[in-house]
């Protein structure tokens, strides 16, 4: 059956409505990476499952994806690896050549980059934290209610009955959950957020909620599309001279995951689950 336009947010997080046929190819080559995501993904190769042209694919992928095809191979790459840390006695040696890297090294360092931590420390939490609530995890760190003396941006957090009483809010330096963000909060939904003391730059504002039921092994994986609500912005935010410099607020409406998102990188909750006064990190 034929699926209805999705409205999706371009490169440029400007709203319009994208087409069937290409949501389509941009689906199939992210089939193709998740389904053999120890080779090798050029970016004609990719271009290929999707049935258009190298140069075709790269700009419509990025269109629907707001993230590069390299880039979203690379965060492709880190989800499998947490799944595999967490549920399975593989080696990190092991799991490194898996999900597609031939160096323990480059492996490491990307992982510690892009996660917030080591390999082996996420492993750790994970066997500590697994089955601590999401909810219960946010609700210990928050919400922050105290506002900065001086605001440089706002955001407004909505949602429905699907999405938890909280979310985490960040400001990142790509359209993929990852890395660490210039800056982050914990709101109520639907609440506001302040932010400051952001440095120059161009940031793209995220939110991230969990279902009432979800625990934080439940973050991770194929499992975070069930439980998991994400929240994206309709432009970036650009910081120059200490002021924001084409909007002073964004809005972010919660809503369920699509295969087409980009992974959830970076290790919340679990990150939050260690930051709790009395956690054993």
């Amino acid at each position: 059956m034929k699926s209805e336009p999705l409205s999706l947010h371009t490169e440029g997080y400007s709203t319009e409505h994208v087409s069937d046929d290409r949501i389509a190819a941009v689906l199939r080559s992210v089939r193709s990476m998740r389904e053999n995501i120890g080779d090798e993904h050029s970016l004609r190769n990719l271009a290929q499952s999707a049935l258009l042209s190298p140069y075709h694919f790269h700009r419509v992928f990025r269109q629907v994806t707001a993230s590069t095809p390299a880039r979203f191979v690379a965060a492709c790459r880190m989800e499998e690896a947490k799944l595999l840390l967490a549920n399975s006695s593989d080696n990190v040696t092991d799991i490194c050549m898996q999900v597609g890297y031939s160096s323990l090294g480059t492996f490491t360092s990307q992982f510690s980059r892009l996660v917030g931590m080591s390999p082996r420390r996420f492993r750790r939490l994970m066997s500590t934290f697994s089955a601590d609530s999401c909810a219960d995890v946010l609700a210990a760190c928050g919400p922050t209610v105290s506002p900065p003396e001086r605001t440089q941006v706002t955001g407004v957090i909505d949602g429905d009955s699907d999405c938890g009483p909280l979310a985490v809010v960040g400001l990142f330096p790509s359209g993929i959950p990852q890395e660490s963000p210039a800056a982050c909060a914990v709101v109520r939904v639907s609440g506001v957020v302040a932010f400051d003391g952001l440095p120059d730059g161009t940031y793209y504002p995220l939110a991230v909620s969990f279902r009432s039921s979800a625990t934080v092994a439940d973050s991770i994986g194929d499992a975070s599309v069930d439980h998991c609500l994400i929240g994206v912005s309709s432009a970036r935010v650009r910081i120059s001279g200490g002021r924001a410099v084409n909007r002073d607020s964004f809005p972010l409406r919660l809503r369920r995951r699509r295969p087409i998102d980009p992974p959830l990188v970076l290790a919340l909750p679990l990150l939050l689950a260690a930051g709790r006064p009395n956690a054993a990190a």
